[in-house]
């Protein structure tokens, strides 16, 4: 049995506390918390009691995230709770409140903070995932207060068949023709003195058109990479309706990437991609983040092209209207979305501090709907000279290991297009290579979400092993 009892609930506090439970899948002991004191009992009539103690705490939130920051940038090798915690015979004191920084920073409300402390900031916080190591250090902790009074500890496993962390493989199907880029991109690379990398977007432009060569229409290739190494991913596809201006080149991208999903062609990828085994999930359009009629019937219109339930999204350009967005989806239907996290050229890590899917909040309640949060874009480890940045995916796949939570991967399927984004298909595959070797749980997006809502649903026990 797990209860959470409060005299005085902190919207903070609460959410966090409900999270660590929901995250670790803690079945015995028993776990309350009341007044800031986390009452570990073997069961409800135990006379012995172990407790961890953490302060009442008013503060703001700009105070709270500066201490989280300070905590982070003073321990850039390892940030640890061992200074934070004081031992005696029967409990445990902690000198902060644990479950309302995890609460915080689960809410966003510790990136609205950061922005405002400093924008370059934020690039720091992401390669930490802090509510990950908060939560495995306070799991260590209930497991030694287990030991002291003699409980046994019993929780769920994080991934099917003993797997150490997860990795789900997305694509974003943005644009299935290559129009304006030849243009724009020969200028771009021109500007930059790359004179070979621009003559090839202006020479192919020529033998494109020729040959009815589509650089973009990769999709066989990716399903030839997942064959080979026996995984699928989520393909989101985009029915983009935004305004386009003439006189506003930032605008033509809307342009670019319409098409239909009833064109016989894409119609037949989408059915061939499903009946093979891959899903099929909605990029929300450019403004549907901000719509949910538009969202409706983009969820509708790709339905019927599919002829079954679309159970997942991913909005455009990660457009997120923090948390209307997440209610609009969970109010049409979908069990899922994987938009939080950072736009490319940003970063990459772990946006809001977390691997683990999550549960979003609107303050008041915590919403059905599932985040899985995306941690690597393929743009964002794209240099000028197109060499991809293998290291830092290294140190996030670490990072995720470490904690046991899932990896999130966005390939665009137009950078399997190796002449013009050399290395971006064979770091994908390498990725995934060494995920596999590392004892990793490849999915889609959907079979991720499935699974963590079964696990939720569960009241089977498994016993703890190492993580």
């Amino acid at each position: 049995m797990i209860s959470l009892h409060s005299d005085h609930p902190d919207r903070y506090s609460t959410y966090g506390f409900t999270h660590f439970v929901q995250t670790y899948g803690l079945l015995s002991p028993t776990i309350r918390m009341k007044s800031g004191k986390v009452i570990i009992n073997g069961d409800d009539t135990s006379g012995s009691e172990f407790s961890i103690f953490v302060p009442d705490e008013e503060l703001g939130d700009e105070a709270i995230a500066h201490r989280i920051l300070q905590r982070i940038e003073n321990e850039t090798e390892e940030v640890s709770l061992k200074n934070t915690v004081n031992y005696s015979e029967n409990g445990i004191e902690l000198d902060f409140n644990i479950f309302r920084e995890i609460g915080f920073v689960l809410s966003g409300k510790f990136e609205a903070a950061l922005l405002k402390i400093d924008t370059q900031k934020q690039r720091i916080f992401s390669t930490v995932p802090i509510v990950d190591i908060y939560e495995k250090e306070l799991f260590d902790l209930i497991r030694h207060a287990c030991a002291q009074s003699g409980v046994p500890l019993v929780h769920k496993a994080f991934w099917p068949e003993g797997k150490k962390f997860a990795v789900c493989l997305t694509h974003d199907v943005d644009e299935i023709r290559k129009t304006y880029q030849y243009f724009t991109r020969f200028l771009k690379h021109l500007k930059r003195g790359e004179l070979r990398r621009g003559w090839y977007q202006l020479s192919t432009f020529f033998t494109d058109k020729l040959t009815g060569r589509n650089p973009y229409w990769t999709f066989e290739e990716i399903m030839r990479i997942e064959n080979a190494l026996n995984v699928k991913s989520t393909f989101f596809f985009l029915n983009e309706t935004a305004n386009v201006n003439l006189l506003k080149p930032a605008t033509w991208i809307h342009y670019a990437r319409r098409y239909d999903f009833r064109d016989p062609k894409i119609a037949e990828l989408i059915k061939d991609l499903a009946a093979n085994g891959w899903e099929i999930g909605l990029h929300g359009s450019y403004d549907s983040y901000r719509d949910k009629e538009k969202l409706q019937k983009e969820k509708d219109y790709l339905e019927e092209t599919l002829g079954s339930t679309v159970h997942g999204i991913r909005q455009h350009h990660l457009n997120l209207m923090i948390p209307e967005t997440w209610k609009y989806h969970e109010s049409i239907g979908l069990e899922y979305d994987t938009s939080l996290g950072f736009k490319g050229g940003e970063a990459i890590g772990f946006k809001w501090g977390t691997s683990f899917p999550f549960h979003p909040t609107d303050d008041n309640e915590e919403l059905s709907l599932l985040e899985i949060p995306l941690a690597i874009m393929d743009i964002s480890l794209t240099t000028n000279s197109g060499v991809t940045a293998w290291e830092s995916c290294v140190k996030v796949v670490t990072e995720v290991k470490n904690y046991g939570g899932v990896l999130t991967l966005l390939w665009h399927h137009t950078v399997f297009n190796t002449d013009e984004y050399p290395q971006c298909a064979e770091v994908y595959e390498k990725l995934i290579r060494v995920c596999k070797e590392k004892g990793a749980w490849i999915a889609t997006a959907g079979e991720l979400a499935r699974w963590w809502k079964l696990r939720e649903e569960s009241t089977l026990e498994c016993e703890y092993n190492e993580i």
